[in-house]
This record gives structure tokens, sequence and C-alpha cells, in this order.
């Protein structure tokens, strides 16, 4: 049982699902670009089509024209039956501003930085889609998954690993403290420092050099469902090659036919928004949307 009032426990989960699908629309505005683009065809793409169109009641183009925060906020509305309060949204942003400083600049709350992150992910969306060779344009809609083990090719980790290393005598003397605090000081300070000091060339220069080194290795995961036959298929590919696998189509469909299933079912219950449907579509989200990458710009992670 818990201890808290019945008002306050039902305020805090319906803040706490607001919190987990602030970022639905990401997906399916990508989806939506994608189908108009071209570059989603066939019978799982055009079933994507009907159930966003079914779900959001709006029409494939215009929300492919929309900001994923709007498109968010009818997903939330579709499943709660109510929108966010004017107080709900102004914590959770709170919450994001001080939690997520990426999230919060592609959403506008921290005005100073929005355009200069916009500037920053223009230029790297020309430069590496140029210098890495790329068919497709590198950009939120095509990027795959960058797997965090790339932080291993940064460091000696290969060297210290293998018959070559038994031979050399240097197997397990790799320290991986001392490498974390190397990165630290060669990758990560440098680009914290250069966005506080709003130096666009210095970050583009950065970004667009690691991605574009990383660009030719077996880094990358294809956009796709968390399914337990991906699971056993998983393999990471180069760069052009999972964005070419990559399907938001079977993301999306998935995605909404399964958030819908899970209200219509706790729906059944008086006062559904429990703590079993807040877990529900948790593990929804993990399982549709686990390789989605969060941003293109540092893009090894989800946020789920």
């Amino acid at each position: 049982m818990s201890w808290l009032a019945p008002e306050v426990e039902k305020k805090l989960y319906k803040l706490a699902l607001y919190a987990l699908l602030h970022d639905v629309g990401k997906p399916i505005l990508r989806f939506a670009r994608r189908y108009i683009q071209g570059v989603e065809v066939g019978p799982v793409a055009d079933l994507a089509r009907n159930i966003v169109e079914e779900t959001l009641n709006i029409n494939i183009d215009v929300v492919s024209s929309k900001k994923h925060v709007e498109i968010s906020n009818v997903v939330i509305n579709r499943i709660l039956g109510v929108a966010p309060s004017p107080e709900d949204e102004k914590y959770i942003n709170y919450v994001i501003g001080s939690s997520d400083k990426l999230a919060a600049s592609e959403r506008g709350l921290i005005s100073e930085e929005h355009s200069f992150i916009q500037h920053v992910q223009n230029a790297i969306e020309e430069e590496v889609t140029k210098r890495a060779g790329l068919a497709t344009q590198y950009s939120h809609e095509h990027t795959p998954m960058l797997i965090p083990t790339w932080l291993l090719l940064e460091t000696a980790y290969l060297n210290h690993i293998g018959l070559k290393a038994y031979a050399s005598n240097v197997a397990g003397i790799w320290s991986g403290s001392e490498e974390r605090r190397r990165i630290a000081e060669t990758i990560f300070f440098p680009l914290h420092n250069a966005i506080n000091a709003r130096n666009e060339e210095k970050l583009k220069q950065r970004l667009v050099e690691m991605l574009c080194s990383l660009a030719d290795e077996e880094l990358w995961i294809s956009v796709k469902p968390l399914l337990p036959r991906t699971a056993i298929e998983l393999k990471a590919s180069k760069l052009g090659d999972a964005m070419k696998q990559g399907s938001y189509s079977s993301i999306v469909s998935l995605l909404l036919y399964m958030l819908n299933n899970a209200r219509r079912v706790y729906r059944a219950v008086e006062g559904y928004v429990t703590r079993g449907f807040i877990d529900t579509v948790n593990n929804i989200l993990k399982i549709t949307t686990f390789f989605v990458s969060i941003s293109y710009i540092l893009v090894s992670g989800t946020r789920h």
C-alpha cells in the first residue's frame, strides 16, 4: 500500500507518464519525414502511416512539418485522454532543462543555446555526409545508433588483448580507470568547453572528425525494434550500411499499436494510470525505441 495520498499518487503517476513519453514524437516525426521523402515504402510503411494518421488524427504530410514536442503532446493526450496542464509542462521542462542540456536546447528551452546547436547540427550534416561519402544525408531521420564501445577505439584496449598481447607480455596491463580519465580530458572536456564557450567552429570540427573517423568502423546499429529475433541476429555495421538498413515503419507501427492496446486494457480499470500502466509503457518504449538515437550529434545511446 502506498503511503502517499491518492491525489498525490495520481499526480505523480501522470507526471511519470509525461516524462516517459516526452520524446515519443521523435521516431514518429522521423518516420513521417522518411515516408514523405520516399525512403520508407511498402506495406509496413503504409500500415505505419495509417496508424499515425488514425492515432494523431492528422495527415502524414502535416505530421512531417510539426515539431516532435507537438507530436509527443498529441500522443500523450491520446494515451491519457488529457493534455499536460501548463503546470505539468513547466515542471517537466524544468527537469529536462536541469538534466539534459542538449534536449533542452533542441526544444528551445535554453534560448541562447538553441540557435547555436542548430548551426552546429546543420554544419555537421553537410560535412559528415560529404567527407564520409554517404549516399544519404546524415541527419536526424537517417542516423543509426553508435554503440558505446566506440570509446574503446580511443584507447589502447585492442593492443592489450589476444595472442599478440600475451606474446608481448602486455595482456591485462590496460587500465580502464586511467583511460576514462584520459578520454574525459581529451574528448569530453574539450567538447563541453566548446559548448559553454559557444565556439561553433571548434565544436563542429571536433565532432565531424570524430564521426568521420568512426564511419567505416562496424559500430553502428540500424534503427529497428528490439525483438527476440533482433537480439539473436544483432550485428553492428558501418555507418553507410546501417543507414540503409533502418526502418522507422516497424518501430512506429509497433509503438503506437502497443500504446493504444495498453490504453484500452488499463482503461478498463478504474484509475488506470497506475504503476502497472507506467511499467507497461516503459517496456513498450524499451522494445520499440531502444535503437533510436537521442541525437545525431552524439548518438551513442538512447533514453531508455
